[in-house]
């Protein structure tokens, strides 16, 4: 074992021993850095990449900065929507359709679906996209959109358009017309 001959000697080796913890600290701070910067960098790499693909498999994505919502509807309240991961769904209240010689259902309702398995929209009678009680409902201003998962709509003042993203299929409800793109 080693001794220091002197008083002196033993606080320069002491001195010696601080700094180089001191160093050996300042290494390990350093490396932990390095290694946690790498991580997010890697991270938000692959995020990036992931929001690219999926951006890139959209024929018709919702326009930037678009929120998330569920249950959507339009500043008159007289179309709804509810967007779920494999369908989008709209009831329209008041209409015109047999005026103009278009389907219509008896019931108070007309309804249009859209399924993530289908590129048609289909006419959904007797079905309700209203929400359920207490829900919370986005209200879609007139140039305004929302989107969930696979779907979007937007408020136009000439009706509401929802959409499948991934194929640019979808629908235009309005009071006096219904059709499909």
């Amino acid at each position: 074992m080693f001794s220091p001959k002197t008083v002196h000697e033993a606080e320069r080796i002491e001195k010696l021993i601080q700094q180089g913890c001191s160093l050996l600290f300042f290494c390990f701070i350093f490396v932990i850095a390095f290694m946690l910067i790498k991580y997010l960098h890697d991270s938000l790499a692959d995020s990036n990449e992931s929001s690219s693909v999926n951006n890139a498999t959209m024929i018709s994505p919702a326009p930037s900065g678009t929120p998330i919502a569920q249950l959507v509807d339009t500043p008159s309240q007289n179309i709804s929507c509810e967007l779920h991961d494999d369908f989008v769904g709209c009831s329209i209240r008041y209409r015109t359709y047999s005026e103009y010689g278009l389907d219509d259902c008896t019931s108070e309702l007309y309804s249009l679906k859209l399924s993530s398995g289908t590129e048609v929209p289909q006419s959904a009678c007797g079905e309700q996209y209203l929400g359920s009680p207490g829900d919370y409902v986005h209200r879609l201003e007139y140039g305004h959109s929302a989107y969930f998962s696979d779907f979007a709509c937007t408020a136009e003042v000439t009706g509401l358009r929802c959409w499948k993203q991934s194929t640019g299929h979808g629908f235009i409800l309005s009071r006096e017309n219904h059709e499909f793109f």
